[in-house]
């Protein structure tokens, strides 16, 4: 009985090995070379040479920005200056509208700050910094979209940066109990929310270069100089993100660290930065995009309106992100926290499931993560 027992479990292990073997050997058979795929990106996404991710001559957008972060570093540059310099154009006069899902356009509380040489907008709670502001932190979303993918963030924002409840609300949030009929906060931060240079809305008008991993970087430092001179002189910052905008977060975390006042990045569902499951996300959102929806790739990139995928954006994305790889690698000051979703129906999903068993049970050094889910 055990001799047959044996033979069952060595014919199923290596049949089991045989299966993965062939599964790898077919994914790397499909896979292209780096020229192919980026010869296929261009093909696809910008067939009449629209974009350029160099620098214009050579060096100017660079120098640009670079010169200003370094104004409002040394002071040159403080304040209400950088609205008087016409770097910054706060939009404190009327609140942010958006469509509600009635179609009607709705007031949110959030003031829109152009960040005029980027070409992209922060958006800024209109309520004061409170005393239960821990921190301020600033969201960044996912890539791609011609709308303002930064206002689906707005919900999250919103309630972290909420410090009062009204009798008819007393619903709690974010590590809030209720005692004795009132409400303790749990943790709070003053939450804004950019949309990285090229997303929809306003971010649209930023040059093709601003979307690289280097451009992005020099904005995200460009926001928190902002930040501190103009918004939140004193508050520590931390930067989270979902998807491409979680890698963003994480990066420029480890760019700046404390000594700038970045304590912490809070990505969520990550782009992959590799390239064979940069590839494989790509495939599957672009079978997402022919086949849900009216839309193919050839009436995305011929319409002017507002389409589900941004072309110059989805095109960057397919080119740069490998570029964030060692962005992200090692260690920073302060703690990262991923954070990885099942339910996340823009990720192949096998590759989460393993690994958020595994959090269930324990770590690699055999700590374990309480409340994973």
């Amino acid at each position: 009985m055990f001799k047959w027992f044996t033979y069952f479990l060595f014919f199923f292990c290596y049949s089991e090995l045989v299966w993965g073997q062939l599964t790898c050997l077919e994914l790397f058979y499909k896979l292209p070379t780096r020229d192919e795929y980026v010869q296929e990106s261009y093909e696809k996404w910008d067939p009449e040479g629209r974009y350029n991710f160099r620098e214009n001559n050579p060096g100017e957008l660079r120098t640009n920005i670079e010169q200003i972060n370094e104004a409002i570093r040394s002071g040159q540059l403080k304040g209400q200056q950088l609205i008087e310099a016409g770097i910054v154009e706060a939009r404190t006069d009327q609140k942010m509208k958006i469509l509600a899902k009635s179609g009607k356009e709705v007031e949110i509380e959030y003031y829109e700050y152009r960040l005029v040489h980027l070409g992209t907008s922060l958006y800024v709670p209109t309520a004061k910094i409170a005393p239960e502001h821990i921190a301020a932190m600033v969201f960044l979303p996912g890539t791609g979209s011609n709308n303002s993918t930064g206002k689906t963030m707005i919900p999250i924002a919103q309630t972290l940066t909420k410090v009062s409840y009204k009798r008819k609300d007393m619903k709690p949030h974010l590590g809030d109990r209720i005692e004795n009929g009132q409400v303790v906060l749990g943790v709070r931060a003053y939450s804004m929310i950019l949309d990285p240079p090229g997303n929809g809305g306003y971010g649209k008008n930023a040059p093709d270069w601003y979307t690289t991993p280097e451009g992005t970087i020099l904005t995200l430092e460009h926001v928190r100089l902002v930040i501190q001179e103009l918004i939140s002189p004193d508050l520590p910052i931390g930067f989270a993100g979902r998807s491409q905008g979680g890698i963003q977060a994480k990066a420029y975390h480890r760019y700046a660290g404390y000594d700038k006042g970045v304590i912490l990045d809070f990505p969520v569902n990550l782009s992959p930065s590799d390239f064979i499951n940069l590839y494989t996300s790509v495939k599957i959102h672009e079978d997402m995009f022919e086949g849900k929806g009216s839309q193919n790739l050839d009436s995305i990139i011929k319409s002017d309106d507002n389409t589900v995928i941004d072309p110059k954006m989805w095109l960057s994305y397919r080119l740069h992100t490998t570029e964030y790889q060692n962005m992200i690698m090692g260690d920073t000051e302060g703690p990262s926290v991923v954070l990885y979703s099942r339910f996340d129906g823009s990720y192949d999903q096998r590759f989460y499931e393993p690994w958020i068993k595994d959090v269930v049970r324990s770590n690699k050094n055999g700590a374990r993560y309480s409340g994973a889910r």
